[in-house]
This record gives C-alpha cells, sequence and structure tokens, in this order.
C-alpha cells in the first residue's frame, strides 16, 4: 500500500473517531431545539442560549466547542467559560441543516455499548433487525453522497464510525480473526456458523466496504479492510466512552453528577475501563522500540549501577510492564543474572480496573509484581 493510500485511510479513521464523539451531542442539541435556534440565530453568544435553554453551562460550552472544531461554528472567547461569541460558518450552515441524520444512531449507542455480547451470540436476533434497518439506511446514505468533498460525505463517515468503531474493538479485544489477519488467512464460512446472524450481517457491510472479499466459500480481508483491523486499538480509548456518550442528554439538559455514580463493584460506569486500558496500550506500543533501547542500555550497565526494578505509574493493563521486563530478561546483562539479582516489577494506578487487569496480565507471564494505588498528584506517596 503507497503512502498517499494510506494517508487516505487515516483520514477515514480520524473521521469515525470524530463521528463516535460528535454523534450524541448533536443528536442532543437537535432534540432540544438548539441546532434549529442556531439556523435561525447564525449570530449568537453562550449567553443568549443559556438564557433560552435550561442547561448546564459547562458540558453546554464543550458541546458547542466541539462545532468550532468541525468548523461548523468560529469561536470568539472573550471571557472565557462566561463569555464567548460564536457565528455559523458556511460549513456549518450546510451540515446543521442535516444534523438529523445523527439521531437514530445516537439511539443505538445502548446497544453498540454491548455489541461483544451479541456479536457471537445466537440469540441476537432482536437486536439483529433494528441493527440492519440502521445500516441498510446508512449505505443508502452513503451510496447517493459519494462526494467527498459534500457535507453528507462527511457525516456518512461519521455515521460509519459510530457503527465500526465498536465492532473493530469487539473484534480487537476478543482476537477474533486475529490468526486470518496476521497470516492473511481467508476465512471459511462454515467456520462462522450460520446461526450468528449479526455477524454475517457484519460481514456483509464489510464487503459493501471493500474490507472484505466475498470468494465461493471464503471470505478474504482486503488490504483495506487489513489496515483497519490491525488499528482496532485505535478506537479503543474513544469507544471505551460510549456510557458517557449515552447520557450527554442528561450531562447538558439534566444532573451532570450522573457521571460520577459508580456500579454495585465499586467501579466507574461513565467508561469501559479494561477496554480503554487496552486501547492506550495498543496505541501507545508505537513507542515501545524507543523505549526499549533506553531500559536496555539502562539494564546492560555494571550490576551495581543498575536500579533495583521498573515501576509504572498509570499501569493500564500491565502490558508495558510485561514487555519491559522480557526485554530485560532476554536482552540484557542484568536478564542473565535474575536469579542473583532479582527485577522489581511495580505496577501503579489510580484505577481499580486497570490494578486489575495489570494483576491478571503479570499473572498469566508468571511474572512476579506488585500492584499498588498510585495518584499521579501525590508523587511523594507514590
Amino acid at each position: 500500500m503507497n503512502q498517499d493510500k494510506k494517508k487516505y485511510l487515516r483520514s477515514l479513521l480520524f473521521r469515525h473517531l470524530d463521528g463516535i464523539a460528535l454523534c450524541s451531542p448533536i443528536s442532543a442539541l437537535n432534540k432540544h431545539g438548539i441546532t434549529e435556534y442556531i439556523k435561525i440565530h447564525p449570530i449568537f453568544s453562550s449567553q443568549d442560549l443559556f438564557s433560552q435553554f435550561q442547561s448546564n453551562t459547562g458540558y453546554l460550552n464543550i458541546t458547542l466547542r466541539l462545532l468550532a472544531s468541525q468548523g461548523w461554528l468560529k469561536q470568539d472567547i472573550l471571557e472565557d467559560g462566561a463569555n464567548i461569541h460564536y457565528k455559523l460558518t458556511e460549513k456549518g450552515e450546510k451540515f446543521i441543516k442535516i444534523s438529523q441524520h445523527y439521531d437514530p444512531f445516537s439511539e443505538f449507542i445502548p446497544t453498540l455499548i454491548n455489541i461483544e455480547q451479541y456479536l457471537f451470540n445466537q440469540n441476537s436476533k432482536y437486536i439483529f433487525d433494528e441493527f440492519s434497518i440502521l445500516l441498510t439506511n446508512l449505505k443508502s446514505f452513503t451510496k447517493k453522497n459519494s462526494n467527498m468533498l459534500s457535507p453528507e460525505w462527511e457525516i456518512g463517515k461519521h455515521l460509519e464510525g459510530i457503527i465500526i468503531g465498536p465492532i473493530l474493538v469487539a473484534f480487537g479485544m476478543s482476537d477474533f480473526f486475529l490468526e486470518n489477519i496476521e497470516s492473511n488467512i481467508a476465512i471459511d464460512k462454515s467456520a462462522i456458523g450460520n446461526d450468528l446472524n449479526l455477524l454475517w450481517l457484519i460481514m456483509e457491510y464489510f464487503i459493501y466496504l471493500g474490507w472484505v472479499e466475498n470468494k465461493a466459500n471464503l471470505f478474504k480481508f482486503t488490504e483495506e479492510g487489513t489496515f483497519f483491523m490491525k488499528r482496532a486499538s485505535a478506537y479503543g480509548v474513544t469507544v471505551s466512552y460510549l456510557p458517557t456518550f449515552q447520557r450527554v442528554r442528561e450531562l447538558l439538559f439534566g444532573d451532570p453528577n450522573v457521571l460520577w455514580k459508580q456500579s454495585t463493584t465499586n467501579l466507574e460506569t461513565h467508561v469501559n475501563r479494561r477496554m480503554n486500558v487496552w486501547g492506550s496500550g495498543g496505541a501507545h506500543s508505537l513507542y515501545f522500540n524507543r523505549i526499549d533501547e533506553i531500559v536496555t542500555d539502562i539494564f546492560n550497565q555494571p550490576i551495581e549501577e543498575q536500579p533495583i526494578g521498573i515501576a509504572d505509574m498509570g499501569c493500564g493493563d500491565g502490558t508495558l510492564l510485561k514487555h519491559l521486563y522480557h526485554v530485560v530478561k532476554h536482552y540484557t546483562l542484568r536478564g542473565q543474572n535474575l536469579d542473583l539479582y532479582p527485577l522489581k516489577i511495580i505496577g501503579a494506578d489510580f484505577n481499580k480496573a486497570a490494578r486489575l487487569a495489570s494483576t491478571l496480565t503479570l499473572k498469566e507471564a508468571n511474572i512476579e509484581f506488585s500492584i499498588i494505588h498510585g495518584d499521579i498528584s501525590n508523587p511523594d506517596d507514590y
């Protein structure tokens, strides 16, 4: 794949991520009459909106900032958080006229949050019909709007992202199709089975996107499909916040403290933390090579000059600690002397789910470790 093609596909990936973040806020503005207000009053201030619509000012400011980041609004900050002037741009005028297309996709977010439960489940019939209608409408919309310079095309990519992102993450976290992607092996249709209706529907959508080729009894990922499947983790952090996007209407116009409610097991409810650390770990893997050089140099120094181990503040799912342990073990002087000079491995994270994920990662790798609660704003205690 040449660099121009990669650049284009990366631009699609980022539009997908934009769509995940934009879908619910735009739909919330639609349903509360704010987009209609902006159409009629293309020049307005934050105070104008606050006087017309009962809302939580901080979250409304964030939502308007999102629209400005897309070029829909021009923002002029006179007094941060209190007096901000906006002007609807020419681009924004075109987009806001068709912003209703985000609404049905926003309504589908509660299902997308748990999409992995349905993909590999024979009893997903009750969401199949709704999903099928949504995909049919999306395909119809994108077929009619293939001009890349049109607002409809860009919205189509946003809507594609809200559907594709959670699906790619579900595949990535489950390692489904991993062997096929890594070894460039075709997928025997019989291996999917006839009962996984939702999975078949998604494969049909992948064929529509040009990500999969359908030949005889085999599915084969195309170069473009392989590009996105290999970058599933790039969607992980954004998709992990779908529980927050699901509650945007309440954040904007209801009780903003809803985000701080915890589950019965005292875990966060605004983010899928396991998914979050998986996604961030995948994104950070790009930097591992440079870190490897630094760590290898440190643990090739004379033993008495070496640190006693490696501590990671914000250890996430423990992927980096696991990786660095193996770098030291296999490529350094210290690794040749671990019996006499064991390597201390310490992971710290503020988040309980991350600490649990790190514990599991390091246990499965047979690495001795300590996992502690850590607060980056209190380094002395750490």
